[in-house]
């Protein structure tokens, strides 16, 4: 995690903690989590092809 994205969750969480609605603030960590995979299953299957991609290169 680079200190931007540690920066933006830690924005993110103070906003949800200023909520005043117990759902409001449910719904938002639910957001927030579902981002957080997301990014997460995003990166890593940049990863998975970055690294077939090195495979296929070197086996020329």
């Amino acid at each position: 995690m680079t200190e931007l994205e540690f920066k933006d969750i830690n924005f993110i969480t103070k906003e949800l903690l200023d909520n005043t609605s117990a759902a409001t603030y449910f719904e938002q960590f639910d957001q927030l989590f579902k981002y957080m995979f997301d990014k997460a299953q995003y990166e890593t299957d940049e990863a998975m092809y970055e690294i077939a991609r090195l495979n296929k290169e070197h086996k020329v």
